[in-house]
């Protein structure tokens, strides 16, 4: 309800460690077929994050002469930024996992997964890694917890730009 995404649906899921054990290909075969290209200096290591950077300048200069096969790499590409830098950003915010990109292999099976879900749960969790007198940053969906706050406690929120829209983030000017 807050920021529109699914909640029924299939998990979302993935591997952190023990990679090729699981699959029957490295990771960065993957990330060569589903964006296009590897990151730079990540062929051969054990390094799982992609930087949010990378995939920023990347976006900038997209080809006006791609064939279906590169939109679709491009389009995965944007959602994986989005899934780094907005929906399920970790504390820095300058990197993704690549365990999502298996999850981004079926394009036509990207809006079945119950993505609200994962990152109200990555909020929690979040939240909870929070409360250790030593953080000093927290990861998770800032927008939605800005969001539900501005939601259930109206007297701090700003201006609401309508009276009612859906998602109800998109009342608040962020």
């Amino acid at each position: 309800m807050q920021l529109g995404l699914p909640v029924d649906g299939q998990p979302v899921s993935g591997m952190l460690r023990s990679w090729s054990k699981f699959h029957q290909r490295d990771i960065w075969e993957w990330c060569h077929e589903l964006l296009g290209e590897v990151p730079p200096g990540h062929i051969g290591t054990t390094k799982y994050n992609i930087k949010l950077k990378w995939l920023r300048t990347r976006l900038q200069q997209m080809p006006l002469d791609l064939d279906d096969n590169g939109l679709m790499q491009y389009a995965r590409s944007y959602i994986l930024y989005l899934l780094g830098g907005v929906l399920l950003p970790d504390k820095a915010n300058n990197t993704v996992h690549v365990r999502y990109l298996p999850l981004l292999a079926d394009f036509d099976a990207i809006g079945t997964y119950s993505w609200g879900s994962a990152v109200l749960c990555w909020l929690y969790r979040s939240m909870c890694l929070a409360t250790d007198y030593s953080v000093e940053c927290m990861a998770g969906c800032h927008t939605l917890l800005m969001s539900w706050i501005y939601y259930r406690l109206p007297f701090w929120a700003p201006d609401v730009t309508t009276a009612f829209s859906f998602p109800l983030a998109t009342r608040y000017f962020f």
